[in-house]
């Protein structure tokens, strides 16, 4: 992860919400057991640094999978994770998360192999991937709308896409869109990108969402300088309205085509069995490339 002229990078972890919108209800507890049908989950993604990845093992309740499968975390699981030929042991720290007992015995660099194994009640889980090269946002320009238009806002969550339906909570308001333009100096196109756009006030409404474009994973593209547009908006009190000034958090992930399928496969809310490219288990486990951006846009 870099930063530079524009603001500091936020840790991965942080990085990384923006980005990941997973689909099932989580839960913040820990658990050592749990029902017969239930699936185990393990999630770790390793960049360039001093500080050696998180992992974190959760695992579906006992119901049927699909959307309404509550994730709870595991406290009783053995990590290990090996970078180049040293393994580390890893430790339960809360909330299904799990870090290295010991640090590093050397920074993790670009190109390290790496894999991740997890063992939990006779289930074994195993990951690997290569650490990607760094990534750099050379460029941020944010073009707001010049007037305010109207929208529809919908406080409940639980409404169709697909149908439009928007049943009761929906009411008339104004928002100005925003459009970023983003441009890094891309790579080999067998990497992709998640890029993000998250302003400190924005709306819940999966319609409005669905109409913007906030977020995309797209391929890489090849060398020389990439770039993308996202679109945002801010809510305001009426069509006179102009942007208030606000906080913009625009991110970028670089990684490989499993990391694209694995974020497409959360955002999309199609987990299954067979979700993401850990051996026994739902999950992903990659590398990673992470870069952030803060500004302030406005009036």
């Amino acid at each position: 992860m870099s930063s530079h002229g524009y603001a500091g990078a936020r840790p991965l972890a942080a990085a990384l919400i923006p980005v990941m919108v997973l689909s099932l209800v989580w839960s913040a507890c820990d658990a050592t057991d749990a029902g017969s049908r239930s699936s185990l989950i393990v999630e770790a993604f390793v960049q360039a640094g001093p500080i050696l990845p998180e992992v974190r093992v959760r695992q579906t309740s006992g119901r049927e999978s699909g959307r309404e499968a509550a994730v709870v975390g595991l406290a009783d699981a053995v990590v290990a994770v090996r970078v180049g030929d040293t393994s580390y042991a890893y430790r339960h720290i809360g909330a299904g998360r799990y870090a290295s007992i010991l640090p590093a015995k050397s920074p993790v660099v670009e190109g390290d192999p790496f894999q991740v194994d997890v063992e939990r009640d006779g289930v074994r889980a195993t990951g690997s991937g290569t650490v990607p090269p760094d990534i750099v946002i050379s460029g941020v320009e944010p073009i707001p709308a010049r007037t305010a238009v109207e929208a529809i806002l919908v406080d409940s969550l639980g409404l169709s896409i697909d149908s439009l339906d928007v049943g009761l909570g929906a009411r008339l308001g104004f928002i100005v869109p925003v459009e970023v333009q983003i441009t890094w100096d891309a790579l080999e196109d067998t990497y992709w990108v998640a890029t993000s756009l998250d302003p400190e006030e924005s709306f819940s409404s999966s319609v409005l969402d669905f109409f913007l474009l906030p977020s995309e994973v797209i391929p890489e593209g090849g060398r020389g300088t990439a770039s993308w547009k996202g679109v945002y908006a801010v809510p305001v009190e009426d069509s006179t309205s102009s942007l208030p000034r606000h906080s913009l958090l625009v991110s970028i992930t670089r990684g490989d085509a499993a990391f694209a399928a694995w974020m497409n496969t959360q955002s999309s809310g199609m987990a299954s069995a067979n979700a993401g490219n850990v051996e026994g288990a739902i999950g992903f486990v990659g590398g990673v490339a992470i870069d952030t951006v803060q500004l302030r846009v406005g009036n």
